[in-house]
């Protein structure tokens, strides 16, 4: 039995999740026209490829300090099942059932937060879900990160969970879009980049790893 480890956003879904969720943390007066032009600038710096990654996801951390986690996590479900739970794309979705159909272990491996991806592979049949996740003390947020999910942190996520399931990433497929993901496209048997960036695109061509459209 193999691992198939998808990333999120612009690969089960098109879009990017975080745009839509820092918009309804505006609009719901959570946070303020500043905090959400700092979003959108970070976002497109991720666009670029520039992003620093870390300090994105310490103001995302920031913006939910002193919160409760299990408000945030319903919070988090209704606004899944209002605007991520219907994007899983169509590609997506046969990818996924190929992998079932083969018994393979399905994994959602994203850079947004835990509870995001939790929901996620509930959602859509998944077996186990990793990302962000973010320090709670007593049931409240502190603001600060717990186990990034993001570059090379994903990566090492990864490979402390298959270890500890005893999976072997020489035999995993990893499907994703971006160039941030490369230090786990580079470590798995099977990468496989679905609609790439332009960076992630060039290197694929260079190494000759499969390329695919959704």
């Amino acid at each position: 039995m193999a691992l198939a480890l998808f990333d999120l956003d612009g690969t089960l879904i098109r879009a990017n999740s975080g745009h839509s969720w820092v918009w309804r943390e505006y609009l719901s007066g959570r946070i303020s026209a500043a905090q959400l032009l700092e979003a959108v600038w970070w976002f497109g710096r991720y666009a670029l490829g520039s992003a620093d990654l870390e300090a994105a996801f310490l103001k995302i951390g920031q913006s939910v300090a002193g919160e409760r986690e299990a408000a945030v996590r319903e919070r988090t479900r209704l606004w899944f099942d209002e605007v991520v739970r219907g994007q899983l794309r169509e590609g997506a979705r046969q990818a996924i059932a190929r992998h079932r159909q083969a018994g393979d272990t399905l994994v959602i491996a994203t850079s947004s937060t835990v509870f995001v991806a939790e929901f996620a592979a509930a959602s859509w049949g998944f077996d186990a879900a990793l990302g962000t996740g973010f320090e709670a003390v007593d049931g409240t947020l502190t603001g600060r990160l717990s186990d990034p999910a993001f570059g090379r942190h994903k990566r090492d996520q990864v490979t402390r969970w298959a270890a500890a399931g005893q999976h072997r990433l020489e035999d995993a497929s990893f499907y994703s879009d971006s160039a941030s993901d490369l230090p786990l496209l580079e470590a798995v048997g099977h990468p496989v980049v679905v609609d790439p960036d332009r960076v992630l695109l060039r290197v694929a061509r260079e190494r000759g790893w499969k390329i695919v459209e959704w």
